[in-house]
């Protein structure tokens, strides 16, 4: 028979609420794409949390999460880097991005940065840059060939 009381580390029920993910970890870890689960299956007790990474490594605290929260970025905006390129050659004009969520890394000189989130509105075919709607109502024109962004949610067929 089974053997009781050996949990394996995959951990019980994942949050999926993102005020409680952001809550458990720092405001923004939710669109960075973390998730946390609780160990085994009460997950009540301080310390039952495991964090995982937008690349699916998982940390056992939170100071460990939030020291490889950069790391964590650089490696999703790098992959992303990667599907945008995959996407664009499959995709053909840039234009078909256009309503797309995107997020922006935005770096203060030296600092860790931060991930603002918003959607692609529109593409101007002269400067090569999009009009982006971020979620806190701000917009802006970017050359996205020039920032560190990523798209967290996969585009429609």
């Amino acid at each position: 028979g089974g053997e009781e009381g050996d949990e394996g580390d995959e951990g019980g029920e994942e949050i999926q609420a993102t005020d409680e993910i952001d809550g458990r970890l720092w405001t923004g870890a939710a669109a960075e794409g973390w998730v946390v689960r609780a160990k085994g299956k009460t997950g009540q007790k301080w310390g039952n949390w495991i964090y995982v990474g937008p690349s699916s490594t998982k940390y056992h605290s939170k100071v460990a999460a939030f020291e490889a929260r950069d790391a964590e970025a650089h490696r999703a905006a790098d992959t992303d880097s990667v599907a945008l390129s995959r996407l664009k050659s499959e995709a053909g004009p840039p234009e078909a991005l256009v309503g797309a969520r995107v997020s922006v890394l935005w770096s203060e000189e030296g600092g860790a940065g931060a991930w603002y989130p918003g959607q692609l509105w529109a593409f101007d075919a002269a400067t090569r840059e999009y009009h982006i709607l971020y979620d806190d109502n701000s917009e802006e024109r970017l050359d996205l060939t020039k920032v560190k962004h990523r798209l967290p949610y996969p585009l429609p067929p």
